[in-house]
């Protein structure tokens, strides 16, 4: 900066003795020095020294410029107020006070309206705002008292990423938290959330249930809780619980990753997945036994060694082994499949020859062999128990004789597409006797759907059902009498019902009788052909009271169709 001025020397010289200085010699003594209401620099007596900013009120205004030398062009620092964002646009003006460098860098800036302050920026948008260096000098250093070298607080910025680090005297850099994507964050010291006396690495304690929450939003979040009973991670409506007593409970499935056999141990009790099939490793024995029975308590035992399996208890003796009660009676009995014979146990175990079997024989034939009371052939015998009737097709065939020692009863129908030889005869549906006769048990006043008879005359074959239905046990021809005997001067009336809703001949006139007098009875029998299963009831429709004495209802059997 060059200053166009004369020097104190040069001044006196204008007034040494007897000299009369010239009109210019006394303007350069009065430019040499500051005029207060002129240079923009003040002092009134009693107030501070006061200077006036050089510029537009509207723009930049330069305040002082602090030169290290006046030979230099710019000063080396300079205050100035209200500076620019951007130097060539006027609107970009920030209210405050600057301090800026030789090349115009702002290094200091005090906003006048909200009092943030910027380091390196005039765009002071916090408290406190820092303009990051970018390399890997650190942006905030706090020095220890003890040692004044040892950087102990630090904020770096790093090619745009933030980083913090603190050190400690005896370990270095004890944290680090980096936001930089492959740069490490670390704690070199135990954690405390929820104490303040961590004595792990990470150690957590909270009263209330959760104690780490991952919030991805509704029912997306991760809970970690760890109460008295355990650890439990929810996701949602799924769970896994770790208890305190070993158990754990999967709520939701329990996924094995896929990997090959070779990428885990052959261990005792492994169990995992390759690609879609499952693996439950087992060098000997796997059982599964009640949770509240007593001693072993085994229901199912698989001999991995043998490739056996047992059902209903443990000890496998074939492929697969059921063991149970094999007789509606004692003795107990077991059952052992393999490939070609099923053996059924009883007195001799499943192993004697003399066991029940059914075997695919080498003939192409399948042969049920009976069970033996003892271990003599000629005790052996097969009974079959076909509750809801026996269909054979193709021919039956017997090479030895077919023996019915006492009678052979079918309830129900026999189809049978061979032929069949009966030496002894047969009891056939024909044969079979149905009837009943039932009454009231008390009075029955007004309208009554189903009417009950709790009194029973006589009940053969059972068909007549809980006091109220009839149930055809074949397809015949039946009878049905309904006898009332009245008790009032209201009519009563009868009607046989058909299948809850129905009609017997599908005619209501043909299904009723009507007691019009007291102390009158009044019968009516009905015939008609019921199909196997249909249910025959009385309903009481009029008004009328009718007397348990005499009111009755009978139907019987009289031919059943084959």
């Amino acid at each position: 900066m060059k200053i166009n001025k004369k020097n104190r020397t040069e001044l006196k010289h204008h007034f040494r003795k007897n000299e009369i200085p010239t009109e210019g010699q006394f303007a350069e003594f009065i430019d040499a020095g500051l005029v207060q209401a002129e240079d923009g620099i003040a002092k009134i007596q009693g107030n501070p020294l006061a200077i006036q900013a050089e510029g537009d009120a509207a723009g930049t205004q330069e305040v002082l410029g602090l030169f290290s030398n006046f030979n230099e062009e710019n000063p080396t620092w300079s205050l100035n107020l209200n500076p620019r964002v951007n130097a060539s646009l006027p609107d970009t003006n920030q209210n405050g006070l600057n301090i800026k460098d030789s090349s115009g860098q702002s290094r200091l800036f005090i906003n006048s309206e909200n009092g943030n302050v910027g380091l390196g920026t005039i765009e002071a948008e916090s408290k406190l705002t820092i303009l990051g260096g970018g390399s890997s000098a650190s942006q905030i250093a706090v020095l220890s008292r003890s040692q004044l070298s040892n950087r102990i607080f630090e904020i770096f910025d790093e090619s745009g990423h933030g980083r913090l680090s603190m050190r400690s005297q005896t370990k270095g850099e004890a944290v680090r938290l980096s936001t930089a994507v492959g740069k490490p964050s670390f704690l070199h010291s135990n954690l405390g959330i929820g104490t303040k006396d961590p004595d792990a690495e990470l150690h957590i304690k909270k009263d209330t249930k959760a104690s780490l929450l991952l919030d991805y939003g509704s029912d997306s979040n991760w809970e970690l809780s760890g109460l008295a009973t355990g650890l439990t991670i929810q996701h949602g409506s799924k769970s896994f619980n770790l208890k305190s007593n070993g158990d754990i409970v999967v709520q939701g499935g329990f996924i094995l990753s896929g990997f090959a056999r070779n990428a885990h141990t052959d261990a005792n009790g492994a169990i995992y997945r390759k690609e879609t099939d499952v693996y439950l490793s087992v060098k000997e024995d796997f059982y599964i036994r009640e949770s509240e029975g007593s001693g072993n308590s085994r229901t199912f035992h698989f001999d991995a060694k043998k490739g056996r399996l047992a059902v209903g208890g443990d000890n496998p003796l074939a492929p697969l082994t059921i063991k149970g009660p094999g007789k509606e009676s004692s003795p107990d009995a077991s059952m052992h499949l393999t490939n070609r014979s099923i053996l059924f146990g009883g007195a001799n175990a499943g192993k004697h020859s003399e066991s029940g079997r059914i075997v695919a024989d080498d003939d192409n034939t399948l042969k049920v062999f009976g069970m033996s009371s003892n271990t003599s052939t000629s005790t052996r015998k097969v009974g079959i128990f076909a509750e809801g009737g026996l269909e054979i097709k193709g021919n039956t065939i017997s090479n030895d004789n077919l023996q019915v020692k006492k009678k052979l009863t079918v309830d129900g129908d026999v189809t049978i597409g061979g032929s069949l030889v009966i030496q002894n005869g047969i009891k056939s549906p024909q044969d079979t006797v149905v009837a009943f006769s039932v009454g009231l048990g008390e009075h029955m006043n007004g309208k009554k759907n189903p009417l009950e008879f709790s009194r029973t005359i006589v009940n053969i074959g059972n068909h007549f059902k809980s006091n109220k239905h009839f149930i055809a046990p074949v397809k015949g021809f039946y009878s049905f009498t309904l006898s009332i005997l009245g008790d009032t001067e209201a009519n009563v009336v009868w009607v046989l019902r058909l299948n809850d809703n129905g009609f017997v001949d599908n005619d209501e006139r043909n299904s009723k009788v009507l007691a019009r007098e007291h102390d009158l009875t009044t019968s009516r029998t009905i015939m008609t052909i019921l199909n196997e299963g249909d249910k025959v009831h009385v309903e009481q429709t009029a008004g009328g009271r009718a007397q348990r004495q005499a009111s009755s209802f009978s139907g019987m059997l009289i031919q059943a169709f084959v």
